[in-house]
């Protein structure tokens, strides 16, 4: 019988770490810091949002890309198309996207659990016009 001489193994564990996440991510912060964030902003965020909402909202900050969204506020839904400059999980809890807005022509805030449904604006180009 032979024995082996290793006396070591490997085993992958999962530690619980505090961890310092910023409350607004910019298209500055770095990409694994966002990505860390959109759990953690879920976790932590007063009101149900769904993860993927989080991360479309800040992978469109990080690449400067708009959204086409539906949102509800007050009872009415309407269709914008938003090109956020930053989300914020707020003192109280809340996800916030600052955002221009096409359909009021200014900036202005939207609260992400309003988000009713959000796809990326996609633009054609010359290629598929062309076709």
């Amino acid at each position: 019988m032979t024995v082996s001489q290793d006396t070591t193994f490997t085993y992958t564990r999962y530690v619980a770490q505090t961890i310092s996440l910023p409350r607004t991510i910019t298209e500055q912060t770095d990409t694994e810091t966002a990505g860390e964030c959109v759990t953690a902003y879920s976790l932590h965020s007063a009101s149900d949002v769904n993860m993927g909402v989080i991360a479309q909202f800040i992978t469109a900050v990080q690449e400067g890309a708009g959204l086409v969204v539906l949102y509800t506020h007050d009872g009415e839904t309407t269709a914008r198309v938003l090109y956020p400059t930053k989300v914020t999980l707020t003192n109280d809890n809340n996800l916030v996207a600052w955002a221009f807005c096409t359909m009021r022509g200014m900036y202005r805030s939207f609260r992400l659990d309003r988000c009713v449904s959000v796809h990326e604006l996609t633009l054609p180009t010359p290629a598929t016009v062309a076709a």
